[in-house]
């Protein structure tokens, strides 16, 4: 009994380390490809907030490996992180990671 409390307690411990690190790729500073505009994600708890350059805040949360925006009007937007070119990519738009000197 003390051995599957236990593992279910590991389990446990491992989705949650998953969800985070899912999450944490999508977390930093991103500018726009083709504009001049950018957008900040930082966490908040469990869930992500997504801030535009001199504009609006929006509640984030990742599902299925897409980090899901919920915009104006209950849009939501789906963005997938592109681990090979760390870029955001959504429908055609691109963002690149911003990198801190």
């Amino acid at each position: 009994m003390k051995l599957a409390k236990i593992a279910l307690l590991l389990f446990i411990a491992i989705l949650i380390s998953a969800c985070v690190e899912s999450q944490s790729e999508f977390i930093g500073n991103w500018h726009h490809v083709g504009y001049d505009d950018s957008m900040t994600i930082v966490e908040n708890g469990p869930n992500l907030i997504v801030k535009i350059q001199n504009g609006p805040t929006f509640p984030g949360v990742v599902k299925d490996g897409l980090l899901e925006v919920t915009v104006e009007g209950g849009h939501v937007l789906k963005f997938l992180h592109v681990k090979d070119t760390d870029k955001l990519v959504m429908g055609e738009e691109e963002f690149v990671r911003q990198r801190l000197p």
